[in-house]
């Protein structure tokens, strides 16, 4: 039966009830995103590592995975726990492995942090930091942290904007593709020529910063066509992995190879715009920094990339060799110099204490006190050992805190999906700006992420739980989602006034189809409202140019003698009206409908209901149309 652990011997809020193995086998899960590679891992069975998981996300009151065809997705919420708890765990183990023996004498001094990207555990990247000086060869320990705001990281490590002051190392990094392609899987040896992936759809997850630029010139000199998702690696792959023909590009450092065993993976062939990583070090640290690099190198090898493709983590069951019960006991001892004093701390009896301290020094290999006359004095290794548990045990303390604090204080992410808008100035985007300006005033404890795409796309990431809301311009018969009409906005065709394509006045439906039409496609959630209608008459478009930005549409329109049809209300306040000549469809009209979305499932909060609030208030006064009710639920 594994110890229980208990991280606090005064403050019961900061007690955890799981044990280090269930902990070490959510960090794995989060890595693997796996039960059955783990339950192999681990010697478990499939069971068991649920009822870890399980245990983990009741602990903390929050979802940690979320299921899918292929598996779990570590979830927002788990991914905090994860980046929180990791380091923590690895300074346990570097606590008792020194003083164990497994390192030498003077590597007691405070261990050196570098700061790592957020989002992509189990990659090179992530895993570096463990395995640099991790089997005694140095007299250091790298441990991560993910917060940008953490001042006493030594290093980083990354695609980060690099500091004045310290050194730099730079690693060579390559561009990985990663393709769902039909009978195979692994690693692809011969490395991808850019230029064979020529007018292709390249899907990109969320990314630093830094590689876009590069990442941007690599496409446009390949002339591939760059899908920016804003999703995370895993909850991509999560959502693809019943698909076939698609292609992802990542940094092979940022890439979990765990993740990508049932895909084809393989390297883009070396150009001026492959990523670089850096490595920067502050004065005194460029020992380590070294180290890193050189690990860094050897998992970014060809050898190694091709190995971890075609298997799962090193196999090794979680080592509970001292519990942080133990910890805690040992601490109480340190401090009070006397089994019965500590005993009552910890409230326990006193020959239970006494079996306690005979285990820890069993544990840790020698004696950590000598038996005095009125109780404990502490020898040279237990003053070591204390020293290194009792920070890390205080910043537990803390850790646990911030997990378990209420929801209501917790930090809430809401992700929204929002229709491409004409402009920052059309009515559509000024209507939502304002909307979610004023839910953020009153929810200022609050973070949003917004992803643009079409309402077929969006509508997608609602059902698959990726997005909470989308804002999407057109009903769908789905029984998975509610709709809110926000507005009504008719349609329109938009000539250059200068070319006198078409008299001033409204225009009949049936004359469209005579036009040099410049259209999106048939993903665009316009196309298929126009199609609806011309259907309905017999009517077929043949547009002279399909171009799914209505941005570029509109430009061709200035430009050429083109028309193109966009919604009337996107182009009254909009900037580029000028020169530009706006027909109303008649006969019929059509009405496009601007639509907040939501599954109809799972809690909806109070801070959901006042997002949708003001979003209504935001697009009422501007684009609803004469007689309709914005407030009402439409369900279709």
């Amino acid at each position: 039966m594994p110890l229980q652990l208990e991280t606090s011997d005064l403050d019961p809020s900061s007690r955890l009830v799981v044990n280090s193995i269930q902990i070490r086998t959510f960090l794995a899960l989060v890595q693997e995103g796996s039960v059955t590679r783990i339950a192999q891992r681990f010697g478990l069975s499939h069971s068991t590592v649920s009822a870890h998981a399980k245990a983990m996300g009741e602990e903390f009151s929050v979802p940690l995975f979320r299921r899918v065809r292929a598996g779990i997705v570590v979830t927002p919420e788990g991914l905090n726990v994860y980046q929180i708890l990791r380091p923590l765990i690895e300074r346990l183990d570097r606590s008792l492995d020194i003083v164990a023996g497994a390192f030498p004498p003077g590597s007691n001094r405070k261990p050196p942090t570098v700061l790592l990207h957020a989002g992509f555990p189990g990659a090179p990247l992530d895993l570096a930091p463990s395995l640099a000086g991790w089997h005694g060869s140095t007299d250091f320990q790298l441990f991560p942290t993910y917060d940008p705001k953490d001042a006493s990281a030594a290093l980083r490590a990354g695609f980060f904007s690099i500091p004045d002051d310290g050194d730099l190392i730079q690693v060579r990094d390559r561009w990985v593709l990663v393709q769902g392609v039909p009978q195979q899987q692994g690693w692809v040896s011969q490395p991808v020529n850019p230029g064979s992936l020529a007018g292709r759809d390249i899907i990109v997850p969320a990314l630093p910063e830094a590689l876009h630029g590069p990442l941007n010139s690599l496409a446009e000199r390949a002339r591939i066509n760059l899908e920016w998702s804003g999703e995370p690696l895993h909850e991509l792959l999560a959502g693809l992995g019943q698909e076939r023909n698609f292609a992802i590009l990542i940094p092979t450092s940022l890439l979990n190879p765990a993740l990508a065993q049932h895909f084809s993976c393989g390297w883009l062939a070396e150009t001026a715009f492959d990523p670089v990583l850096s490595i920067w070090s502050a004065r005194g640290h460029a020992h380590e920094a070294q180290e890193l690099a050189s690990v860094l190198r050897e998992q970014l090898s060809e050898p190694a990339v091709s190995a971890s493709l075609s298997a799962a983590f090193p196999g090794e069951i979680p080592n509970e060799r001292l519990s942080l019960k133990h910890c805690r006991s040992f601490v109480a001892l340190y401090e009070e110099g006397n089994v019965h004093k500590a005993a009552d701390r910890m409230c326990i009896v006193q020959p239970a204490m006494t079996v306690r301290l005979q285990n820890i020094e069993d544990q840790l290999g020698g004696p950590l006190f000598e038996r005095v006359r009125h109780g404990l004095e502490a020898n040279p290794r237990a003053d070591v050992l204390y020293g290194l548990l009792r920070p890390l045990l205080n910043d537990l303390n803390l850790a646990i805190q911030q997990l378990r604090a209420p929801v209501s204080r917790q930090v809430r992410r809401l992700k929204v999906g929002l229709i491409p808008a004409l402009d920052d100035e059309s009515s559509t985007a000024v209507c939502f700006a304002d909307g979610l300006q004023a839910w953020l005033g009153l929810h200022n404890e609050s973070e949003v992420q917004v992803a643009e795409g079409y309402s077929p796309t969006l509508l997608q990431w609602l059902r698959t739980r990726k997005i909470d809301f989308a804002l999407v311009d057109r009903y769908v018969n789905d029984d998975q989602i509610a709709f809110h009409c926000l507005a009504e906005d008719s349609m329109a065709v938009v000539t250059n006034s200068d070319t006198g394509l078409l008299p001033e006045g409204p225009i009949a439906l049936a004359d469209i189809v005579h036009l040099p039409l410049v259209l999106p496609s048939s993903r665009h959630g316009l196309r298929a409202l126009l199609l609806e209608h011309l259907q309905g008459r017999n009517l077929t478009l043949k547009p002279r140019m399909e171009v799914d930005s209505m941005a570029a549409a509109l430009s061709l329109v200035k430009i050429g003698g083109y028309a193109t049809i966009l919604p009337t209300n996107a182009l009254k306040a909009s900037k580029d009206r000028r020169h530009l000549s706006v027909h109303e469809i008649r006969d019929p009209q059509i009405v496009r409908a601007i639509c907040l979305a939501h599954r109809r499932d799972g809690p909806f909060s109070d801070a959901a209901r006042s997002f949708v609030d003001n979003l209504r208030k935001s697009f009422a006064p501007r684009e609803r149309a004469p007689g309709t009710a914005a407030a009402d639920l439409v369900t279709v």
